[in-house]
């Protein structure tokens, strides 16, 4: 199954500005342990990051669902975590990636560069690894 372009995407700017989205119990008021941090995921599903430069980078966490990455340099990206259920992530560089426990269920991977990354407990459940390397 080929994926065509995709004009519904929304456009990500080159440099790269996430928004937090805090959960609904955090923003009622719900009570922590004094030095506990409000769990927050930063919300960019569906959005176009194709070609962009996000090498390095800590995504830990992040939700990408559907969002499109072809050809983006992901490389040494900690995406820890991370919801990309659905992604587009053909001919992206991964290399040296960190993938622990990041859901890539549906993800198209085809022609992706994984040297080196960890994909230890990645969910790779119909996901799309065609040339993969």
């Amino acid at each position: 199954m080929f994926h065509t372009a995709r004009p519904h995407l929304k456009r990500a700017e080159t440099e790269l500005s996430l928004p937090v989205i805090r959960s609904s119990s955090a923003s009622a008021g719900a009570t922590k342990p004094r030095g506990t941090p409000a769990r927050a995921r930063t919300d960019v599903k569906f959005s176009n990051l194709s070609n962009c430069n996000l090498a390095g980078k800590n995504l830990a966490g992040i939700d990408l669902t559907g969002a499109c990455l072809r050809n983006s340099d992901l490389t040494e990206v900690d995406l820890t975590g991370a919801i990309l259920f659905g992604a587009d992530l053909r001919e992206a560089r991964l290399d040296r990636a960190r993938l622990l426990r990041t859901d890539l269920r549906g993800a198209t991977l085809r022609g992706a560069s994984l040297s080196d990354a960890n994909l230890s407990y990645a969910d790779l459940r119909d996901g799309r690894l065609f040339q993969a390397v």
